[in-house]
């Protein structure tokens, strides 16, 4: 299946970047009617295309990357990886919309209406039918993870 790199997300972390807004990679073995979703914050100075690449990364000299997209094609699991930019290449420790109440939700939604648009497979999904969320936080994203969590 197929990732996708959303950009102009009217619920993105942050406004005017001029990069992408969020990352997400639908595996193959995705099961539509029970599946979870994975989200993962990258930490500072790194960004989702990057995180989400095997290493060396997309970055030249190579920034740390963590093969998330192989990690979870590998692992065979019915999930999601999505993956909200926090700050693209900043040291920033700032949640933005992530950390407000919602925001989270919000982003989600946008994004699974986007997901439903140009997979047929996904169409008859709804965001809340995911079964369970998985969140993962690298260095400074520990602020947006927690602010989530505590949604």
């Amino acid at each position: 299946m197929p990732t996708f790199v959303f950009s102009g997300l009217k619920h993105a972390a942050f406004d005017g970047s001029e990069h992408p807004d969020a990352l997400v990679h639908v595996p193959e073995r995705l099961n539509p009617r029970r599946f979870g979703l994975v989200t993962y914050l990258h930490g500072w100075d790194n960004c989702i295309e990057n995180a989400a690449a095997a290493p060396p990364g997309i970055h030249e000299p190579p920034q740390p990357s963590a093969d998330l997209i192989g990690q979870l094609e590998r692992s065979g699991r019915s999930a999601i990886l999505f993956m909200p930019e926090t700050r693209y290449h900043v040291r920033s420790s700032e949640p933005g919309r992530l950390g407000e109440a919602g925001g989270f939700e919000r982003l989600w939604q946008e994004v699974h209406a986007r997901l439903r648009q140009e997979l047929p497979a996904l169409a008859a999904t709804h965001p809340a039918s995911v079964e369970h969320v998985v969140l993962i936080s690298h260095s400074g994203a520990y602020r947006a993870a927690g602010q989530i969590a505590r949604q």
